[in-house]
Order: C-alpha cells, then structure tokens, then sequence
C-alpha cells in the first residue's frame, strides 16, 4: 500500500463519512454539507491535524501515551 499523507487521508474520511452518514441515520445539514474544497480552511487544517495524529500514532512505536496523541505540527 502507498504511503497516504495527512490531507489525503482527512479528505477521504470526510467524502466515505458524508457517503455513508445515512446508512447510520446521520445527514449532515444541507446548509453547512460542503465538499473538502469548498470546506472553510480552519476547518480543512483541523482534520489534517487530526489525521497527521493518527498516522503518526499508528507508525509510532510508542503506543498511545506518545505526544503525537496530543499535539500536531500543523498548529
């Protein structure tokens, strides 16, 4: 599997989230659903945060009480 980067990986769970949200009665509100791109950038910055957290986690041999759990590069 290729490596994926911390905004490839937020913009996937957003598009597979808003995809499958009412498969588990879940609908975003239509005046605030937004595809990534027209998502406002703080927006955007906090979910590639989040997702470089993860990644980081998940390569870290750490385990959970690793500072990437709780800080980010990005803010």
């Amino acid at each position: 599997m290729k490596p994926i980067t911390p905004e490839e990986l937020a913009r996937a769970f957003h598009d597979i989230y808003e995809r499958l949200a009412p498969q588990f009665g879940y609908e975003t509100r239509a005046e605030t659903a937004r595809p990534w791109d027209q998502l406002p950038t703080n927006n955007r910055r906090l979910m590639i945060a989040v997702a470089e957290v993860i990644l980081t986690h998940l390569h870290d041999e750490e385990g959970p009480e690793s500072d990437a759990l709780h800080q980010s590069r990005l803010s």
